[in-house]
C-alpha cells in the first residue's frame, strides 16, 4: 500500500467517524451508550471487544503503510481510537469540536 492512500485513509475515516450526528440513533452518546451496555451485558462486551480491535487494526495497519515502527503504529492506533472516544463525549457537553479536534490529533500523529 502506498503512504499516500492511508494517508488519505485515515483523513476519510476522521471525516466518516465525526460527520453523521444523526440524533435519531442516538447521536454524538451512541458509542458512550454501547460502552455502558457492554459493562453489564457479556453478548454487548464481546462484541464490542471485536469491533475495538477490528478498529485499532486498521488504523495500526494505516500506521503500518505509512512505513512507522509497529510499536508506534500500535500507540497511535490507541491515541487516535481513545480520542474519538472522548471528543464525541465532549462535543456533546460542548468542550470540544471532535472533527476540527480529531484532525488536529492525526495531522500531529502523521507529523511525529
Amino acid at each position: 500500500m502506498s503512504a499516500t492512500k492511508a494517508e488519505d485513509r485515515l483523513r476519510v475515516l476522521v471525516q466518516l467517524s465525526t460527520s453523521s450526528t444523526d440524533n435519531e440513533y442516538g447521536g454524538l452518546l451512541t458509542e458512550a451508550a454501547i460502552r455502558d451496555w457492554a459493562r453489564y451485558d457479556e453478548n454487548a462486551a464481546a462484541a464490542l471487544k471485536s469491533v475495538d480491535q477490528q478498529r485499532l487494526d486498521f488504523v495500526q495497519n494505516q500506521f503500518r503503510d505509512l512505513g512507522t515502527p509497529k510499536p508506534k503504529c500500535k500507540q497511535n492506533a490507541n491515541i487516535l481510537y481513545a480520542a474519538f472516544i472522548g471528543l464525541n463525549h465532549l462535543t456533546y457537553h460542548g468542550y470540544a469540536c471532535a472533527a476540527d479536534d480529531l484532525n488536529a490529533l492525526l495531522d500531529h500523529l502523521l507529523r511525529a
